[in-house]
């Protein structure tokens, strides 16, 4: 608490990445507004870019996907929980890349379950990372149910839509600010496996509503979150930080 309060205290400028991020951070620190700036994450789209690789329909797998660092706002135990409702779709697969706090506790989780259609991987450099999911049909976000999803966006979701991947992700508000339901991408309740399991299932059966929603992100994404607009969108905030010093 002191270390952010601290160093924001000091900051002539403060970047967050969501407007409900920066609210957070005004009201828990007492900070003046007028030192925040909001920057989108983003995705590198020099890395992460539309690839096709085995992710047709001609594939006896449908591949769900998810990189994690397995923080308590990742909820990876609803992850496991919603793969446990649907082990009886034998051609849905679950891959899970990543370590963290949380990886002990949820794979304990999955032996508990007798979970067999999830498979755990180390996380990897960051130049495989699209590699992977370029192999995916879809990609996950965060599902845990704790104050601090409902403020960000996660990077991973960058990611997913610059690969142009449909993505499922927890029903914050930061996320709801920027992407639409049904339209960018689909949104479920946090900690809620059984919504989560029927989205996947929705977009298993629904290989048009998967094509529109990655499609539709993938365009917003081009028009405000590549590697370009975040660059122009830090300089304009760092050219107007220095006109007022």
């Amino acid at each position: 608490y002191w270390l952010d309060k601290l160093t924001c205290h000091i900051a002539d400028l403060v970047l967050l990445d969501t407007p409900e991020h920066i609210d957070y951070f005004i009201k828990t620190f007492g900070l003046p507004g007028k030192k925040f700036r909001c920057l989108p994450v983003g995705s590198d789209d020099e890395l992460f870019y539309p690839e096709t690789n085995g992710n047709g329909n001609h594939r006896s797998k449908f591949l769900v996907f998810l990189v994690a660092s397995f923080y308590p706002l990742h909820g990876v135990s609803t992850v496991i929980r919603a793969a446990k409702l649907l082990e009886t779709h034998t051609d849905i697969k679950f891959l899970i890349v990543g370590n963290g706090i949380t990886r002990p506790s949820v794979e304990t989780l999955a032996k508990k379950l007798g979970v067999p259609n999830v498979t755990f991987k180390d996380i990897v450099p960051s130049y495989i990372l699209p590699e992977i999911m370029a192999r995916a049909d879809v990609c996950l976000g965060h599902f845990g149910n704790t104050e601090h999803p409902n403020l960000v966006i996660p990077a991973k979701v960058y990611d997913a839509i610059a690969s142009k991947k449909a993505v499922i992700t927890g029903e914050s508000k930061a996320t709801k600010s920027v992407f639409s339901h049904n339209e960018h991408m689909l949104f479920c309740p946090f900690a809620n496996a059984e919504a989560l399991a029927e989205a996947i299932l929705l977009l298993k059966k629904d290989s048009g509503l998967k094509e529109k929603i990655s499609e539709n992100a993938y365009r917003l994404f081009k028009e405000r979150f590549s590697l370009e607009k975040t660059g122009a969108r830090l300089y304009t905030i760092l050219e107007e930080a220095i006109s007022l010093k």
